[in-house]
């Protein structure tokens, strides 16, 4: 199964020139996944919500200098607590004191005692979350594998969305109709012409349309006069004359359903949509490993990369200097004593 990465192709691709082909963006995700792996095992923690059950057998118990309750400390993050059994009895969630160095999640202490102690719940170092627009199509089953978004410029492949109480991991995109066209007059084969008038609203900054072969990115939109100012001939297409092409964009979200540990279900078009949200620094050490992984598959992980004239060792100095600033959120290993 996928798993959410801390980078999204789209951000790793701005941070260079990689091209947005097939072949190149599972190259990507394929780095990405295996960066963010990385993180996990190097900060002994894992930074999107995973609804899991953990269960303790005679853990040490200790009472923390903030609390007059024994209780353990966790192996792992706790964001939120919806149930807990101890000994085969249902405990109160309320009741069980949760213990954590900065006031709140996430918790690294439990305050209970018993032989076996079953915790369900919200796992993970954050939760953190925005909104990024809306599904326009209903999800009618749970096994359906794509889903229609509104605004492909806020979600990238790799990010792990939320609908409603289901989280997906987007997988790759696709392009579909706006159901905006450009206007009569369209636009001339000069990379000047960035004034298009379109028939129709509902695009958005930073999405990347596509009218006939070419790609544009379009860096303003003004959705009362519906003229969206661009970028032309983008991600290496070609410069071209348009009539009044249908305005497609990456909108078609190929998903994995049901992750990190919640059920698939069924939605209705307009349902909100929100994208996980790593720690900003998380972010850039996986894309900083990332393209340190990429440089070292194309030279065949020799010491030096690039060739002739550009030919440079490849020392890492940048890489190392990347993980000392996300090396805060590395998690310390508790121990009774």
């Amino acid at each position: 199964m996928a798993r959410p990465t801390y980078a999204t192709v789209e951000q790793l691709q701005a941070a260079t020139d990689f091209k947005t082909t097939a072949y190149e963006t599972d190259r990507l995700r394929r780095l990405l996944e295996s960066s963010s792996d990385l993180i996990d095992r190097k900060f002994h923690r894992h930074f999107y919500p995973l609804t899991e059950t953990r269960t303790y057998t005679d853990p040490p118990f200790v009472t923390p200098r903030r609390t007059t309750s024994t209780g353990f400390f966790l192996e792992a993050d706790l964001q939120s607590l919806s149930s807990a059994t101890v000994d085969t009895v249902a405990q109160t969630v309320g009741d069980i004191e949760l213990y954590s160095s900065t006031y709140g999640p996430p918790y690294s202490w439990a305050g209970t005692t018993g032989s076996t102690i079953v915790l369900v719940g919200v796992w993970g170092y954050t939760n953190d979350s925005e909104s990024v627009g809306t599904i326009t199509a209903n999800i009618g089953t749970t096994t359906a594998t794509t889903c229609a978004c509104s605004n492909s410029a806020l979600i990238g492949i790799g990010d792990l969305i939320t609908v409603n109480s289901e989280r997906m991991v987007v997988t790759a995109k696709a392009q579909l109709d706006t159901g905006v066209d450009f206007s009569s007059g369209g636009t001339t084969a000069d990379m000047s012409d960035v004034a298009v008038t379109m028939d129709g609203a509902g695009l958005n900054v930073g999405e990347i349309i596509l009218a006939d072969s070419e790609k544009m990115l379009i860096v303003e939109y003004n959705s009362a006069t519906e003229v969206a100012t661009v970028k032309r001939a983008y991600d290496g297409s070609v410069l071209a004359t348009h009539t009044t092409p249908s305005v497609y964009a990456p909108r078609t979200l190929t998903i994995t359903r049901g992750a990190t540990g919640t059920t698939a279900a069924t939605h209705t078009s307009a349902d909100a949509i929100t994208r996980n949200i790593a720690p900003a620094q998380i972010t850039s050490l996986c894309i900083a490993e990332a393209l340190v992984a990429y440089s070292q598959e194309a030279s065949g992980y020799a010491r030096t990369i690039g060739s002739g004239e550009n030919t440079r060792e490849a020392k890492g100095v940048g890489l190392a200097a990347a993980r000392r600033d996300a090396s805060v959120y590395q998690r310390r290993r508790w121990a009774a004593v």
